[in-house]
């Protein structure tokens, strides 16, 4: 099935093909969560998986993704995936285990988006509905509540990749906006009854991921004032502040570098944020903000360890599976 979200059909380059549906919708455009749940209601297979429009699978992903569902009993399989210009999958979540998977224990809240397959009447239940009033992050919600909801995922990272296409030469996700406007699925998660509902050892998992993948690299881009529009850094401190008053204690395992971000935006301090990537040295990426942040399970030590450990076996996995090679890729 293709949604065409706000485009007219005629103008798409679809296979001749009677298996091929298109679902047109025109409602909030710009918004993907309405092409996302549009897509999602129409299913009447048992099965059903969401892709964007420039992404493709590998060659036997589905066949194998079916596999473990049966197999395993599985209500959802998440797919490894592999952005486009590199030939090895990305080890994301960081887990060793492969079947019944859990939001805190296995590191899912670092796969936001929920790509893979899943009982359609699990995604057709409006509780896992896709946010159709944001520009970006409308899956945050959907993907947190399934992390969260005790149902039965498994992850095999040495498999054929979901393959994260870049195609498009401008997505809506990636266009300039306000802070408010294009975080503002972060800033309605912790406003929300959900967050209250997790425990707290996974609203700190959850807010670790968010200042590691959505507040430091803020940093890492807007190196100056200009770079930084009217209200954005207020905003940013506001977020941060819910966060740190919902998941006390997500930064125990934080770098030196990212706790000095974390300590100037909770004392809206700005120039004080624009200096520490600026002053930040090798040792201070790494070494722990507190002695105790060494064994802590966020420490970037222990994340690396593992990581290279788990990718290690995947890529023996892969190869093996291969005959040696990578897997060849088709669209």
């Amino acid at each position: 099935m293709v949604v065409a979200h706000g485009i007219d059909p005629s103008v798409l380059d679809l296979p001749d093909d009677p298996r091929v549906r298109v679902v047109e919708v025109s409602r909030n455009v710009g918004k993907p969560g309405a092409a996302f749940n549009e897509g999602v209601r129409e299913v009447t297979a048992p099965w059903l998986g969401i892709m964007g429009s420039d992404d493709w699978f590998e060659d036997g992903a589905l066949d194998l993704m079916m596999t473990h569902l049966k197999q395993d009993g599985a209500d959802g399989v998440i797919a490894p995936l592999r952005p486009d210009h590199l030939s090895a999958n990305v080890v994301l979540p960081v887990t060793s285990r492969q079947r019944n998977l859990r939001g805190a224990k296995d590191r899912l809240f670092h796969r936001t988006a929920p790509l893979g397959l899943f009982r359609t009447e699990i995604l057709q239940n409006p509780d896992y509905s896709f946010d159709e009033d944001v520009v970006s992050g409308e899956d945050l919600k959907t993907s947190t509540r399934l992390w969260t909801s005790g149902i039965s995922i498994s992850y095999y990272a040495s498999d054929p990749a979901y393959v994260v296409g870049s195609d498009a030469s401008s997505r809506v996700t990636t266009i300039e906006k306000p802070l408010s406007e294009h975080m503002a699925a972060l800033s309605d998660l912790w406003e929300s009854d959900l967050i209250n509902s997790l425990s707290i050892r996974e609203r700190q998992d959850l807010a670790e991921k968010i200042f590691q993948v959505s507040v430091v690299p803020l940093f890492q881009d807007r190196r100056s004032r200009e770079d930084w529009g009217q209200g954005d850094f207020e905003w940013l401190c506001d977020l941060v502040a819910q966060m740190q008053g919902k998941a006390q204690g997500f930064d125990q395992g934080f770098t030196r570098t990212w706790n000095a971000i974390l300590v100037s935006l909770l004392e809206r301090d700005f120039n004080a944020s624009m200096g520490v990537i600026a002053n930040s040295r090798y040792l201070d990426n790494r070494l722990p903000a507190r002695v105790a942040g060494l064994v802590h399970r966020h420490s970037w030590w222990r994340k690396e360890l593992r990581r290279k450990r788990v990718s290690a076996r995947v890529q023996k996995e892969r190869s093996r599976s291969s005959g040696g090679d990578h897997v060849s890729s088709n669209r």
